[in-house]
C-alpha cells in the first residue's frame, strides 16, 4: 500500500494543471449549463410557485404575503418541492465539473455529452438514496463558508448586515462568532472530499461523510491552508489589476470601467473548479492509498428511438463545437485576445449607466444610521448635518394614537424589555430608555424630532403598523408634519400597500413610495412600474439594470436599502439608483461624489 501524504505545494500544482487542461471544456459547459438554467428552468421554477399559490391568478408573492404563504401547508410543501429541484440542478453541475477535471486528469479525450449522460446517472442514484444530508451541504453550509463556489442557481450567500449587527449586539458575541467560525471552517474540512468519494466511489452522502470524516483525519489544518492559499491567488489575480484600472479610470473611462469586471468573471469561472480540482487531488491522493475504492460507470441511460436520435444530433453538435475550440486552443495568444475583447465588449453593454431620475444621486441615513441609536434625535441630526440628504425615519402610534420614532413594536431589542408601543401610553413610551451598545438614549416623539430638525436636514417618513392602532397613522403623522411646518419637505415610504391606498386617496400633492422587500415567483418589473407611487425603495440584492430602466420610464425613483459597502454603493450608483439607503451616510458621500465626478468628464 503507497503511502499517504498530504503534499499542498504537489496538490496545487496538479490542481492546476488539471484547470489549464480542462479550462476551455469547463467554460462551454458552463455557458450551455447557464443557458438552459436560464431558458428552462428558471421559468419551470416560476411555473410551480405560481401554481403553489393560493390564487392561480397571481404569479407572485411581495413583502408580506411572502411570509403568510410560507406558513400554509402549501408553502411548506413548494419549499420541499424547490429544494429538491435546486439540489438536482447544483449537485449535476458540480458533478459535471468534477468528472471534466478527473478526464482532464487522466489525459482523456473530453467528451462533454458522455460526461453528461455520466452524471445523469450518478444524479439517479442520489435521487434513489434521499440524501438529505446534501441539501444541507450544497444549499446551506456551502454557501454560508463563501469561498466562491457559485453555481448558476444561486449566487454567492453573504449574511445581510442588520442580522450581524444584531448578533454583535448580544453578550459573549465575538467569542460565539469566533467559535462558529472555527465550527464551519472544521465541518468544511472534514467534508472535503465527500463530492468526489459519492460521484466516483458512488457512495450515500450519509456514507460519504463518514469516510470524508475518516480519510482527512488530522488533515484540516492542511486543507484550510490550502483554501487559503486558493483565496490569496484570487487577491493576487484581481487585487493589484483593479487597483490601476481605478488609477486609469480618467484616461478610458468605459473601457477600464468594463475591464475591471474581468475579475469578476476569472473568479466565477476558476475558483469553483480550482477548489473542487483540490478535493479531487486529495480524493485520489486517498485512492492510490487504498483508503478508497473507485467505481467506474458502465450504465448507459436507456433511450427510445426519438432519444437516441436527439442524443446523437447533440453530440455530433457538441462535438463539431469541441473540435473547434480545440484548434483556436494550439494559437493560445490570439484565443486569450479575442477572448478578453468580447468579455469587455459585453461589459461595456451590461455596465452602461442608466441616467438617474433625479439631478444628484441621494444619500439617505438609515434611521439615523450608525453614529448613536438609531431613530433619536442626536443620531438623526448627525447624519442630516454631516452628508445625508435625507433621514430615514419609522413612525408608530403608541396606545393613545400619538407617533413616535421607532422601528420595532416590540421593545425588546432595544429597551430589553417585552413591553410593546401598541400598549404604552405617550408618557409610558418616555419613560423607555433604548440602548445600543454603550450608547442610551429616549424615544423621541414625531412632533419633539420636527422641530429639532427643521432647516437642518429632510426626513423620509416610513409607516409602520401594529394593528392596534385606533386612528390612522397616516392622519396623525400628517397632522404633526403640517402643523411643524416640515410638510413640504417630507418624502414618505411603506411596505404595505392599504396606507399607499389610503394615502393617494387624501394627500395626491405629497410624495410617497413602496418598500419592496422581496418576492416569490414570477414578479414583472412592468407591475411596479404601474403601482401609484413616486419611488420603489428596492431591497440591494433585489436590484438590477432592467428593474431600474423599466421604473425611470414610468418616471419613479429606484432607491436601494442598506447598503453599507463602498463597492456595491459605486456600483449601485453606476446602475443609476436615485437614492442610497445607508447606515453610514457621511463614508457614502466619498463614493457617492466620485461618480457624480466621474459622470461629469
Amino acid at each position: 500500500m503507497e503511502k499517504r501524504v498530504l503534499n499542498e505545494k504537489r496538490i496545487l500544482n496538479n490542481s492546476l494543471r488539471m484547470i489549464y487542461d480542462t479550462f476551455i471544456y469547463l467554460v462551454l459547459f458552463e455557458v450551455i449549463y447557464k443557458g438552459v438554467i436560464l431558458v428552462i428552468f428558471k421559468p419551470i421554477i416560476e411555473i410551480i410557485v405560481s401554481l403553489f399559490n393560493k390564487d392561480g391568478s397571481y404569479m407572485f408573492l411581495v413583502n408580506e404575503d411572502i411570509t403568510r404563504f410560507l406558513l400554509r401547508s402549501t408553502g411548506y410543501l413548494m419549499i420541499v418541492v424547490l429544494m429538491i429541484i435546486s439540489i438536482i440542478l447544483v449537485y449535476y453541475e458540480l458533478s459535471v465539473i468534477l468528472l471534466i477535471l478527473d478526464s482532464g486528469k487522466k489525459k482523456e479525450k473530453i467528451k462533454l455529452l458522455q460526461i453528461t449522460e455520466t452524471a445523469l446517472l450518478k444524479l439517479k442514484d442520489v435521487i434513489k438514496n434521499k440524501n438529505i444530508g446534501l441539501v444541507l451541504y450544497i444549499l446551506i453550509l456551502i454557501p454560508i463558508f463563501n469561498i466562491g463556489m457559485q453555481t448558476s442557481l444561486y449566487p454567492i450567500f453573504s449574511f445581510p448586515h442588520w442580522i450581524i449587527k444584531k448578533i454583535s449586539k448580544f453578550p459573549g458575541s465575538e467569542i460565539l462568532s469566533i467559535l462558529l467560525g472555527i465550527g464551519l471552517i472544521y465541518l468544511f474540512t472534514k467534508l472535503f472530499i465527500v463530492l468526489p468519494i459519492m460521484i466516483f466511489s458512488n457512495k450515500s452522502f450519509k456514507e460519504a461523510s463518514k469516510i470524508s470524516f475518516k480519510t482527512v483525519k488530522n488533515e484540516q489544518f492542511k486543507i484550510a491552508f490550502l483554501m487559503m492559499i486558493v483565496m490569496l491567488i484570487w487577491l493576487i489575480l484581481t487585487y493589484p489589476p483593479f487597483m490601476i484600472l481605478e488609477i486609469l479610470q480618467s484616461m478610458l473611462p468605459l473601457i477600464i470601467r468594463s475591464a475591471s469586471n474581468i475579475s469578476i468573471t476569472i473568479f466565477t469561472l476558476f475558483i469553483a473548479p480550482f477548489i473542487l480540482a483540490i478535493s479531487l487531488e486529495n480524493y485520489n491522493l486517498h485512492v492510490r492509498s487504498g483508503d478508497l475504492d473507485r467505481e467506474e460507470v458502465y450504465e448507459k441511460i436507456k433511450l427510445g428511438q426519438f432519444g437516441k436520435k436527439l442524443w446523437s444530433i447533440l453530440g455530433k453538435i457538441l462535438q463539431i463545437i469541441q473540435d473547434q475550440i480545440f484548434k483556436i486552443r494550439n494559437h493560445i495568444k490570439a484565443f486569450i485576445f479575442v477572448t478578453l475583447v468580447i468579455i469587455i465588449g459585453v461589459n461595456i453593454y451590461s455596465d452602461e449607466s442608466i441616467i438617474p431620475i433625479y439631478e444628484k444621486q441621494l444619500l439617505i441615513g438609515h434611521r439615523g444610521g450608525n453614529y448613536g441609536v438609531e431613530n433619536t434625535i442626536d443620531t438623526i441630526l448627525y447624519a442630516g448635518t454631516n452628508g445625508a440628504d435625507y433621514v430615514e425615519i419609522d413612525i408608530l402610534l403608541t396606545k393613545d394614537s400619538v407617533p413616535v420614532v421607532i422601528h420595532d413594536n416590540s421593545l425588546k431589542r432595544l429597551a430589553d424589555t417585552r413591553k410593546k408601543i401598541s400598549n404604552l401610553t405617550v408618557d409610558e413610551v418616555k419613560k423607555v430608555t433604548l440602548e445600543d451598545g454603550k450608547e442610551k438614549d429616549d424615544i423621541p416623539l414625531l412632533e419633539e424630532l420636527s422641530r429639532k430638525v427643521k432647516g437642518k436636514t429632510n426626513l423620509l417618513v416610513e409607516f409602520k403598523t401594529h394593528d392596534k392602532e385606533k386612528a390612522s397613522v397616516v392622519d396623525k403623522t400628517i397632522e404633526v408634519l403640517e402643523k411643524e411646518g416640515i410638510l413640504e419637505e417630507t418624502i414618505f415610504q411603506t411596505a404595505e400597500y392599504d396606507i399607499i391606498k389610503d394615502f393617494n386617496e387624501k394627500y395626491k400633492d405629497l410624495s410617497i413610495g413602496y418598500i419592496f422587500k422581496g418576492r416569490i415567483g414570477v414578479f414583472p418589473t412592468k407591475k411596479l412600474s404601474q403601482m401609484p407611487v413616486d419611488f420603489i425603495s428596492v431591497k440591494e440584492l433585489l436590484i438590477n439594470k432592467k428593474m431600474i430602466k423599466e421604473l425611470h420610464k414610468s418616471g419613479k425613483a429606484v432607491f436601494t436599502w442598506t447598503t453599507n459597502n463602498d463597492y456595491k454603493a459605486e456600483k449601485l450608483l453606476k446602475l443609476g439608483v436615485d437614492g442610497i439607503i445607508t447606515d453610514y451616510s457621511v463614508e457614502m458621500m466619498k463614493p457617492r461624489d466620485k461618480y457624480k465626478d466621474y459622470n461629469e468628464k
